[in-house]
């Protein structure tokens, strides 16, 4: 049985009626029994150029969030980037990484996402790195990356049971390359605790059938076993097909092939509660009653208890939910009004989860406390 034991928001733009701030993408981080660490993307539009990383820490377990501002000051950037939320992990050594993308927006009038080829504008991975729980951070730091592959980070590092780090990421194409999509799940690893990078392992590659596997999400399950889902759409049709789950038995160096979970959803989280049990948070856009829905496996994912899932977020009447509005996902995806769930198995045995939606206009972050049977 799951429960929502409380909930709130994280981040919501106090004056919307003076200026517009626009708060999407969480990722939160437990730092100890009473603090913890969220940054989000932070900007005044969906897809602005001058997007950038916003941080927040709560010191009464979750409940109460202070604004701390921006992470990075993006004046000292070479030319105009937009950064992507970011990913939160804390290291055995005590640090904490932090991954993101940045997107070249040079040309301010150009979209994100080309809509007419749907290639998207030139991208790098980075990270930042604190010693002091996010309260100064260093970097930017490149990630290194082997060959001509482009892509994005989908999800946090993992440090792995050998202390190596991995780094997924998801690979497009460029701009204005009217090919179909040439589009894989990834990862890279690294030795030296993230001074450089190798090893480009696929995760999975659907571009033979023209199936995209976006937003993975990968979690340890202990020892050198790992499980990811993904958002899985075929280009063919363009329709979603269910998400999608591939496991590792060696550290990420070889993935079984995806398999459908019987789930209905897109963006995906998964959180380990341990003895076989994973609970997964997921969207469910296209739907009579849309929403961010929490659902367990009690057999780490090979069967989900879908009869007792519940809705987190019940999008119905809050505003425009998602629905399609041009011709592709890859161009509506602007106009999607809530999304991106993540969570932590927290030191209570509760699990603290995040999201973004959009309520009387305004585009904020939210945070919802679960109890899981």
């Amino acid at each position: 049985m799951i429960k929502i034991l409380d909930s709130g928001i994280l981040y919501r733009n106090p004056l919307p009626q003076l200026r517009p701030v626009h708060a999407i993408h969480p990722s939160l981080l437990q730092l100890s029994d009473q603090e913890f660490l969220c940054v989000y993307r932070r900007g005044v539009a969906f897809e602005c150029t001058q997007g950038n990383i916003g941080q927040l820490r709560s010191t009464d377990g979750g409940k109460s969030w202070i604004d701390e501002g921006l992470v990075y000051d993006r004046s000292k950037d070479d030319r105009p980037y937009s950064y992507r939320g970011g990913q939160l992990t804390k290291l055995s050594n005590g640090s904490l990484f932090l991954l993101t993308s940045r997107w070249d927006r040079s040309d301010p009038d150009k979209p994100l996402y080309n809509p007419e080829t749907e290639g998207y504008l030139p991208v790098e991975m980075l990270y930042f790195r604190s010693e002091d729980n996010g309260h100064n951070w260093s970097g930017p730091h490149l990630v290194t990356r082997a060959g001509e592959i482009i892509g994005n980070n989908s999800g946090p590092v993992l440090e792995l049971s050998d202390g190596r780090l991995l780094l997924p990421f998801e690979t497009w194409k460029t701009y204005d390359d009217p090919a179909p999509a040439k589009q894989r799940a990834m990862a890279l690893f690294s030795e030296d605790g993230g001074k450089t990078w190798g090893n480009p392992t696929v995760v999975a590659d659907g571009t033979a059938e023209q199936i995209i596997y976006w937003d993975m999400r990968i979690i340890p399950l202990g020892g050198d076993r790992l499980f990811s889902v993904f958002w899985t759409h075929d280009m063919k049709t363009d329709k979603d097909l269910q998400i999608h789950r591939s496991i590792s038995e060696d550290g990420g160096k070889t993935w079984s092939k995806p398999v459908p979970t019987g789930i209905e959803g897109q963006v995906s989280q998964p959180v380990h509660l341990g003895a076989g049990r994973i609970l997964l948070l997921y969207n469910l856009r296209y739907a009579e009653r849309p929403g961010i829905m929490a659902v367990l496996s009690e057999d780490e994912g090979r069967t989900w208890d879908l009869a007792h899932q519940i809705t987190v977020w019940d999008a119905a009447g809050q505003t425009n939910v998602g629905t399609a509005t041009r011709d592709r996902v890859v161009a509506d995806m602007s106009s999607f009004a809530f999304g991106y769930p993540g969570g932590i198995l927290t030191n209570d045995g509760t699990v603290l989860m995040s999201y973004w939606a959009t309520q009387s206009c305004v585009t904020h972050i939210r945070w919802a406390r679960l109890q899981v049977g």
